[in-house]
């Protein structure tokens, strides 16, 4: 079996009340991916009180993307310090994108991350 990472989005700095679309994610094919999880990670500044919305959208050919997400998960506010969060998806579609909303009225998110795990046979 052969393991993959794949970064949908790294982010150094995510500003607050900002959203980042399909269109700035990297984009997964999954032909051959026989797993998949997808893992958020980030550093919560002081005044984020908020979690971040995680949003995972699907392609049937990697250009029309699904208005509705898959799957959408949260990256828990942890103020001042780091929050993580995995979630597993079972690949029974073509491709997959993400995309990301920081509700936060006043808080940052730094060293944002949104990665992928696939294994292929």
């Amino acid at each position: 079996m052969i393991e993959e990472t794949i970064t949908l989005f790294d982010v150094p700095n995510m500003t607050p009340n900002t959203s980042l679309t399909i269109s700035h994610s990297a984009k997964i094919h999954l032909l051959d991916i026989i797993k998949l999880s997808i893992t958020a990670m980030g550093n919560f500044g002081s005044n984020a009180t908020s979690p971040l919305n995680i949003y995972i959208f699907s392609s049937p050919d990697g250009s029309c993307w699904d208005t509705t997400p898959i799957l959408s998960f949260t990256l828990e506010a942890a103020p001042g310090e780091r929050s993580q969060n995995t979630e597993i998806l079972f690949p029974d579609v073509r491709y997959i994108g993400a995309g990301i909303v920081n509700p936060n009225i006043s808080g940052y998110v730094y060293n944002l991350k949104v990665l992928a795990y696939t294994v292929k046979p």
